[in-house]
């Protein structure tokens, strides 16, 4: 009989911390967003996301909310949320007969768009070294929307369905050049295909950390003007004069903005007195880095 072969202790070991390892790299996420120049300098002044200036998000996900639910959804520990992509558009797509397409407007779900314009401004800082900023981003991206036969017709909608959609959902949706046709790939169903353009940032005041290093307190978040928490947050940053690189420390987000990692940004010239809304303007000459609130 062949006896069974044993390791030594010291391979066992060798073994053991091999698939601890590889076990370990495999459940890894490597960031989508790697790290701007962190050389420090002057972050004071007002900067823009323009051309050849992105910014860089993570893939986040981020599941809708189930309006049909009261407190929306509350799945148990460990166990996701529905993906958007399996998200039950029929039960919310009702119709009475023909005569209005949708009773409740379908909940339009967008994961993580991209940070596609942004205003920043950091004011000077004062003696105790502590300044405010000013941080405006909109997130803008072209979304399409699938509603199958049967979500459109199992209700009873009747006639050019897409279009009655498309009619209603616009005088609804805060989504922008919404347009809703017939699918070819599914003959009775209907594409709908919308822009979006939401604000979000806000304001407080920065510190600096050491050379490279800001530390943010977001006080009121955009666009509603609410009072924020004011936790504090990390950013390194790299001013050149022409471009500011700004990353969330310690794999952190900017601005209090899910998924933002770094934003690359280049200078601009407010203006509040020129009848047009510019850069760093809520409105015409008013809000965000103008002395004068938008009404």
């Amino acid at each position: 009989m062949t006896p069974n072969p044993t390791l030594s202790p010291r391979k066992a070991l060798l073994g053991f911390c091999t698939l601890v390892v590889a076990l370990s790299s495999g459940c890894n996420q490597n960031p989508l967003c790697s790290e701007l120049g962190t050389c420090g300098g002057n972050p004071i002044g007002d900067w823009v996301l323009g051309a050849g200036h992105p910014s860089c998000s993570e893939d986040l996900y981020l599941p809708p909310p189930d309006t049909r639910l009261e407190a929306a959804d509350q799945p148990a520990a460990r166990t996701p949320v529905v993906e958007a992509a399996l998200y039950d558009w029929c039960d919310l797509l009702v119709t009475n007969g023909g005569t209005k397409v949708a009773t409740i407007d379908p909940h339009f779900s967008f994961e993580s768009g991209t940070i596609g314009s942004a205003f920043v401004h950091y004011g000077p800082t004062g003696p105790n070294g502590t300044g405010s900023y000013t941080a405006s981003l909109i997130r803008t991206g072209r979304y399409i929307v699938e509603f199958p036969k049967l979500c459109i017709t199992e209700f009873g909608a009747q006639g050019d369905v897409c279009t009655a959609l498309q009619t209603q959902l616009s005088a609804t949706t805060i989504h922008k050049n919404l347009q809703c046709l017939g699918n070819p790939a599914d003959p009775g169903g209907c594409v709908c295909r919308f822009d979006v353009a939401l604000q979000s940032g806000g304001s407080g005041t920065y510190e600096a950390v050491d050379s490279h290093t800001l530390l943010h307190r977001m006080n009121v978040k955009f666009p509603t003007n609410s009072a924020a928490a004011a936790f504090p947050q990390k950013v390194t940053f790299c001013s050149k004069g022409d471009r500011l690189e700004l990353t969330g420390a310690d794999a952190t987000y900017l601005f209090d903005e899910p998924g933002l990692r770094t934003m690359d940004l280049g200078p601009t010239t407010v203006n509040c007195a020129d009848g047009l809304q510019g850069p760093g303007e809520a409105g015409v000459d008013c809000g965000l880095a103008c002395p004068t609130p938008c009404m």
